[in-house]
Formats: C-alpha cells, sequence, structure tokens
C-alpha cells in the first residue's frame, strides 16, 4: 500500500510531465543563452589579453646607416619607410598587419626588390590585473581603452580600403577627422590622477598630435601610399609602447 505518495499525485506528475520536443527545445535555449552570455564575457576580456602585429620589414641591420640606401626604394614602391628597433636589430618597416595571411602575401611581393625581406611578430604586454582592475572600475579610462583597442582595428581595414582604391580619399579623411574628435573628448574627459590615467593622458597627446600633422600634410604628400603607410605604421609602434606601459 502507497501511504508516502498519493494516487493523485502521481496522477498530477503525469499530467504536468513535460512533452520530449519542449524540454529538447529549452534545453537548447539554454544551451544558446549559456553560450552568448560566455561569448559576451569573453569579448569584454579579451581586449586585456596579448596581441600580436606582424610587421614586414623589407631589411634589418645592427646599423642603422645600412638601412638608408634601402628606404627610397621601399617609398617609391608604396610603402612606409619607417625604422624601427626591436630586441638589438633595426628593422626597415614596410608595413603592419593584424593577420599572418597578410604580411605573408606583402612579403611575398617585397621579395622581388629585397631578398631579406620578413615579418616580425611584435606582441603588446597583457595587461596587469592590477591595471585591468582600475581601468574597469573608471568609465573614463574604459571607454578610452576600448577606443584605442577597436582603433587598431578599424584602422587596418580602413587603410586597407583606401590603398586598394575602394575608399575614396574624402571619405578615408573624414573616418580620420571622427577618430581625431574623440582623441580630444577623451584628453578633455579623464580626470583621474592615477599611473593608468597619466599613461592614457600622455598617449592621447601623442596620438592627437601625430594624427593632426597627417591630416594637414595629408593633400601636399608627393605619394600618398608611402606618406600614409608612415603614419599607420608609427601608430602601431605607438599603441605597442602604451599598451607596454600599463
Amino acid at each position: 500500500m502507497q501511504v508516502s505518495v498519493s494516487q493523485k499525485k502521481k496522477y498530477s506528475i503525469k499530467k504536468y510531465r513535460l512533452n520530449p520536443i519542449v524540454s529538447m527545445v529549452l534545453v537548447l535555449l539554454f544551451a544558446i543563452i549559456s553560450s552568448i552570455i560566455l561569448i559576451s564575457t569573453r569579448k569584454k576580456l579579451v581586449i586585456f589579453e596579448q596581441r600580436t602585429f606582424y610587421f614586414v620589414s623589407a631589411y634589418s641591420s645592427r646599423k642603422e646607416k645600412e638601412l638608408e640606401t634601402k628606404k627610397e626604394l621601399l617609398k617609391n614602391l608604396g610603402g612606409a619607410d619607417v625604422v624601427f628597433k626591436y630586441n638589438d636589430e633595426i628593422y626597415l618597416i614596410a608595413n603592419v598587419y593584424l593577420d599572418y595571411q597578410s604580411a605573408e602575401e606583402i612579403r611575398i611581393n617585397l621579395l622581388k626588390y629585397f631578398s631579406e625581406a620578413s615579418i616580425l611578430k611584435v606582441k603588446s604586454k597583457k595587461l596587469k590585473n592590477n591595471s585591468r582592475k582600475i581601468i574597469q572600475k573608471s568609465k573614463e579610462l574604459k571607454d578610452n581603452y576600448k577606443f584605442i583597442y577597436d582603433l587598431a582595428g578599424n584602422y587596418q581595414n580602413l587603410q586597407m580600403k583606401y590603398l586598394s582604391g575602394e575608399m575614396a580619399g574624402g571619405l578615408f579623411i573624414s573616418s580620420l577627422v571622427k577618430a581625431k574628435l574623440k582623441l580630444e573628448n577623451f584628453k578633455n574627459d579623464i580626470r583621474l590622477n592615477n599611473e593608468e590615467a597619466e599613461v592614457f593622458l600622455t598617449n592621447n597627446e601623442l596620438f592627437l598630435l601625430k594624427l593632426t600633422n597627417m591630416l594637414s600634410g595629408f593633400e601636399t604628400a608627393k605619394s600618398k601610399n608611402n606618406y600614409i603607410c608612415n603614419y599607420f605604421v608609427n601608430f602601431y609602434i605607438n599603441y605597442v609602447e602604451m599598451m607596454n606601459c600599463l
């Protein structure tokens, strides 16, 4: 005889038992929502992780004078002619990419003119936990950090579209002016007095100065491609230096 569970309760359980199809839908829905939350959380954290940049080098040496004769040729080819010292070696940089495939394609093209063309892989340091916490607690610093991080990705697309002819000069300049206005706003908005805020303020000034100079000389530049590539290569060098200071 059943004394702990009544017949009525047994009937209720059977009556309200979930349909297998409904159960499956609920499980799938839960999995989808969980995935969205995990992806969203990951996206918020990934900006604080280490980042890799692929610098395409036409030539390298321990003596900067040896690069001088190579600079004019690289400039005439439409690449940058930026001298970059890294780990005791001095590189003549043609351009910078966020993916290896693009960098390798350019390196192969450069081999026709520079037999020692190579790819220099440069990693920015992973943000220290203390700095990350300070940035996350401040809306101004967090917004500034995210803008600079996103700008590094947006700049890659912007540069490639202009150099390939997909983007007109007016739209290209308009996009850079918008970035300039954003940098000016961050410069005026940050009021904190800590080491992280100082790094942002100093580098905002640097980014703003170089962008202003780039915009003012764009129309008169003899080689637009060389001029643009020089600006973007220097931006990525400054970006890595900024991240390494945080």
